[in-house]
């Protein structure tokens, strides 16, 4: 576990009629994924990586992540877009 502020998540899949999301974040940091108004949660595996079920995406979706450690501490909030 990093000490301050987690690494803000990175996002690798999450391509147009996908129904999982998956990239990577610091090891047990909880990953907090906001889909329009509905907001999902994973915990990042061991390996630095994490996969979310979501409903299927569409082109122009918003998907903005975030992780928050054990201690509360938050990382940046990055958005990405639905290509």
């Amino acid at each position: 576990m990093v000490k301050g502020k987690p690494t803000t998540p990175e996002l690798k899949s999450y391509k147009v009629n996908a129904t999982s999301i998956s990239g990577k974040a610091d090891a047990g940091t909880m990953v907090f994924v906001k889909i329009g108004s509905k907001t999902q949660t994973v915990i990042a595996r061991d390996d630095n990586t994490f996969t979310l079920k979501v409903a299927k995406l569409t082109k122009g979706n918003k998907i903005a992540v975030y992780a928050k450690d054990n201690a509360g501490n938050k990382s940046n909030t990055k958005t990405y877009t639905v290509k």
